[in-house]
């Protein structure tokens, strides 16, 4: 993960929008772009994973002038991966780096932060 953090703040281009749905994967991705050119970061909007391609496509649709860099988790991305498609059918300046931690992570985080104690079959629908 430190050399995915040191290279995306090396080499982030000038007026990039950045969107974020790293989720557990890239807690320390934001700190590493201090010091990289202006550019803009969306993030998720709320509890729900499976914003991140889509918004990615959004981006690039309103700015096409623009480099779009979308950190994906692998769990959300599976929520919403026919945004690919369109990133691709459309011509989109989308370069999306999916983070595999072959878990939906957040969502084993979030069972624990309920006290939840799941079983394993239930912790096996967790497992990418």
């Amino acid at each position: 993960m430190r050399v995915l953090t040191a290279a995306l703040g090396a080499l982030l281009p000038e007026n990039a929008i950045v969107v974020d749905e790293a989720n557990t994967s890239g807690l320390f991705i934001p700190g590493a772009t201090a010091g990289a050119p202006r550019h803009d970061w969306l993030c998720l909007t709320g509890g729900a994973i499976g914003v991140g391609l889509p918004m990615a496509t959004g981006a690039a649709v309103a700015c096409p002038d623009r480099k779009v860099i979308c950190l994906e988790a692998d769990g959300s991305a599976m929520y919403t991966l026919q945004a690919l498609w369109t990133q691709v059918r459309e011509g989109l300046d989308v370069t999306t780096i999916i983070l595999n931690n072959r878990s939906y992570a957040i969502l084993n985080l979030e069972l624990s932060r309920v006290g939840a104690d799941p079983g394993p079959k239930a912790l096996e629908m967790l497992d990418l």
